[in-house]
């Protein structure tokens, strides 16, 4: 079973199927991603469209969301953003509904799918609301207690609502607009959550009705409650705001930095991005300087919400501010909706940093290989100008370094500055000569580069007749050449199977340099 299986937890939230080429092809949601990746996997009674589909996925990246409810509007916001071509049946589907409460002298509860149309700024518009039946049963309990007429227009008389005593009927003058306001904003309270005063008021009633035996609606009240506790679960995904914000949990680790932003665009997460940065190349200010940084590259929200404090705040929030041509803040202090999205990211962030999955198994899985890697080894050829060329293998089993098979090569034949001739030195002495018979043959060889390195490895294994897994690893954006793709795979920067092939291209180059320098000081007399 692929290796992102084991490393998709037990909560709700969104997974984005991603191809070979780190292209979204799907979107879906789950109240337990684990369980529901795991069903694609284990059920082999899919139909052919989802055979096709499975059949196509290289990695899956997860977004953990709070409930269910988040992940089923943060499914839809991204199935708009990436258009996964097995999403089609989902492309076109309407937005979930808001309820809209109208800023007149005698406001209305209307139910509206674009809630930005035809909006007045004083108007309050709540949701949206996932679930139908529980939308109409909230919007019934609020005629039925705070009685808010739900009329496109105000009658010339009373209707058969106010009769029901559903309504107050400010058509009739029958309420005063400061009596009628009280009661509009109870209503909005209870849209926008503050819920515990009508739980209250309903408790008590159902007390009453079971007291007098009107056991019936005694459970119609019972229902209510359990509605408002229940199904009528708060999201934040995509709280209608004016207002774009950024997201950031940052943590520091062993290794260095970890941070995760969650871009929240206009009321809609959009995903999330991870950044990793190395505890040698860290400063003290790292955040700041990220901050600095990546919003030179990505225009800057209106907020900037981080999971801790940072020392130079203003500093960047004028810097932003200029650059942007609006206020932006930066903030660590939010409002409880804010906090809530910030929680996401900080689970989010945990996830990141706490992978389950054996990275031997994950790149087995990418790579297209046959077996797991256990055994890899990896060249590097470095030189000062052209001159004095070496080369280096070092050897990682069970992802860790084997010191005792390191090898180092002084390159004999190739022409100074020719890296691919150099190459196919090194790789034809270690699987022609004598170290093929000292050494055993490895599940992976990894060569320093590109597509040229890559075809030079290809070109000596068929020389020999050997079939060995080999691909290019090229430093530049850590892409990943194989030879059965004509494009590089790019690994998600968080991968822990992509960090044990960077710390293995990065031993081989440390491995070649120190031979190069030790070669260098013995030429130089003292």
């Amino acid at each position: 079973m692929p290796s992102f299986v084991s490393l998709a937890p037990h909560s709700p939230g969104v997974y984005l199927m991603k191809d070979a080429l780190a292209t979204v092809i799907y979107v879906g949601k789950a109240k337990d991603l684990k369980n529901r990746i795991s069903s694609y996997f284990n059920n082999k009674k899919h139909d052919s469209k989802t055979m096709q589909l499975v059949e196509q996925i290289a990695d899956i990246e997860f977004i953990i969301t709070s409930n269910e409810t988040e992940a089923l509007i943060l499914e839809s916001n991204l199935i708009k953003k990436f258009k996964g071509k097995y999403n089609v049946d989902l492309k076109d589907s309407y937005r979930y509904p808001y309820v809209k409460v109208t800023n007149e002298p005698f406001s209305k509860i209307v139910v509206v799918r674009e809630p930005k149309k035809n909006l007045d700024p004083k108007d309050l518009v709540f949701g949206p609301f996932v679930d139908g039946s529980a939308r109409h049963t909230m919007i019934d309990m609020v005629e039925k207690t705070f009685r808010i007429r739900t009329c496109k227009t105000l009658p010339k008389k009373a209707c058969l609502k106010f009769y029901m005593g559903q309504c107050t009927a400010p058509c009739i003058q029958n309420v005063s607009r400061e009596e009628y306001a009280v009661q509009v904003e109870k209503a909005a309270d209870f849209f926008s959550g503050k819920r515990e005063t009508l739980i209250s008021i309903l408790e008590e009633e159902m007390k009453l009705l079971a007291k007098s035996q009107n056991f019936e609606l005694a459970l119609q009240k019972r229902e209510a409650i359990e509605t408002l506790k229940g199904k009528m679960e708060k999201q934040v995904v995509d709280t209608f705001k004016n207002k774009n914000q950024d997201f950031i949990a940052f943590k520091k680790t062993e290794d260095g930095v970890r941070l995760l932003v969650l871009p929240f665009r206009r009321g809609t997460l959009l995903g999330k991005k991870l950044f990793s940065f190395d505890s040698k190349l860290v400063s003290t200010d790292i955040v700041e300087d990220f901050l600095l940084e990546y919003y030179s590259q990505n225009v800057p929200p209106h907020e900037i919400v981080l999971s801790e404090p940072i020392a130079r705040a203003d500093e960047i929030m004028i810097v932003l501010s200029d650059s942007a041509g609006y206020p932006v803040a930066v903030r660590w202090n939010p409002s409880a909706d804010a906090k809530r999205m910030l929680d996401i990211a900080k689970k989010n962030l945990e996830y990141a940093l706490n992978p389950t999955a054996d990275p031997l198994v994950e790149l087995k899985t990418r790579l297209f290989l046959p077996k797991t890697p256990k055994r890899i080894e990896c060249f590097d050829i470095s030189h000062m100008g052209g001159s004095e060329t070496v080369a280096s293998m070092v050897v990682f089993e069970n992802g860790k370094p084997n010191k005792a098979n390191y090898r180092k090569f002084r390159i004999l034949t190739a022409q100074p500055g020719d890296d691919y001739a150099a190459m196919f030195e090194v790789l034809d002495r270690r699987y022609g000569g004598s170290l093929s018979k000292d050494l055993p043959l490895p599940d992976l060889v990894v060569v320093d580069g590109g597509k040229g390195q890559l075809s030079t490895a290809l070109m000596v294994f068929r020389k020999m007749n050997l079939s060995l897994p080999v691909i290019g690893l090229a430093k530049r954006n850590e892409e990943i050449f194989v030879p059965i793709r004509s494009t590089a795979i790019a690994l998600d920067r968080s991968s822990p199977g992509l960090r044990v092939l960077t710390n293995l291209r990065d031993e081989a180059h440390r491995f070649a340099n120190v031979y190069r320098k030790n070669r260098m000081k013995k030429r130089i007399p003292k």
